[in-house]
């Protein structure tokens, strides 16, 4: 979905609607791991049907289920922080690593 047509054309915190499998969801081009990718919003009462779709179409790519261990050590790796993980009102800014934003 990366380079997949319009898909590319989204910026920021924009979204997609699309079909996966018989169920609708949208893809936001938005992610916590720091690389390209997406997130799929949708009803939860669709989840595994999505799933199974993305499943299925990743297979000729290898794909795997992964889990927020692994998502929690890319986010890691781009020094994304996480809000009661890795900042508490009791340190400033800067104390955090953020000043890049202040």
């Amino acid at each position: 979905m990366n380079l997949a047509g319009h898909f590319g054309e989204l910026f920021g915190i924009d979204f997609q609607a699309l079909l996966l499998g018989r169920s609708r969801a949208r893809a936001l081009r938005i992610n916590y791991v720091g690389e390209l990718g997406w997130e799929l919003h949708h009803p939860l009462t669709y989840q595994n049907v999505i799933f199974d779709a993305i499943m299925e179409a990743g297979k000729e790519f290898g794909i795997k289920p992964f889990g927020i261990r692994a998502m929690d050590s890319l986010r890691i790796e781009k020094s994304y922080k996480y809000w009661r993980g890795d900042l508490f009102t009791e340190y400033t800014a800067w104390e955090s690593g953020l000043d890049r934003f202040v």
